[in-house]
């Protein structure tokens, strides 16, 4: 998948995984039962939310990325998803332009190490540009890339 092609170590599929001890769908559960050490929410479904946190380890980290939009309200206990265990919660929303000038010269740093351009889905023209938007809303590929 998308997330494997750079390195990452392991790649839990949110309909697929089930977060430690129990819930969630049938498949894998996280490495050794007890949860990933940095997990990545980066569905756009806020169902993904509270189902990342407990697929996230004791003192882990959970990044939330999908969240562009209002999609509706899901329920977490703060307890037992945050405090009890020590969870360190990002959220993201939009980017600077240093962001991406950042994570430009980290993709030039490691182009050799990781192949990033087999993160595109499909290219689309300049002319075409609405047509690659609208294959991303409908969830048809993963990342669209515009050429002018």
């Amino acid at each position: 998948g998308a997330a494997g092609a750079p390195g990452a170590e392991d790649v839990l599929h949110f309909a697929r995984a089930r977060p430690p001890g129990g819930g969630g769908g049938g498949g894998p559960a996280p490495p050794h039962g007890r949860g990933a050490d940095v997990v990545i929410e980066a569905t756009g479904n806020p169902k993904a939310v509270p189902e990342g946190l407990e697929m996230t380890r004791d003192a882990g980290r959970y990044v939330v990325v999908g969240q562009y939009t209002d999609v509706g309200d899901v329920a977490i206990n703060p307890h037992r998803h945050l405090n009890r265990r020590h969870v360190e919660l990002r959220g993201c929303w939009g980017y600077e332009y240093t962001h991406l000038h950042r994570a430009l010269l980290l993709m030039a740093r490691h182009a050799a190490r990781f192949r990033f351009e087999r993160l595109i889905s499909r290219e689309y023209p300049l002319a075409r540009a609405a047509e690659g938007l609208a294959a991303m809303e409908r969830a048809e590929v993963v990342k669209a890339l515009i050429r002018p």
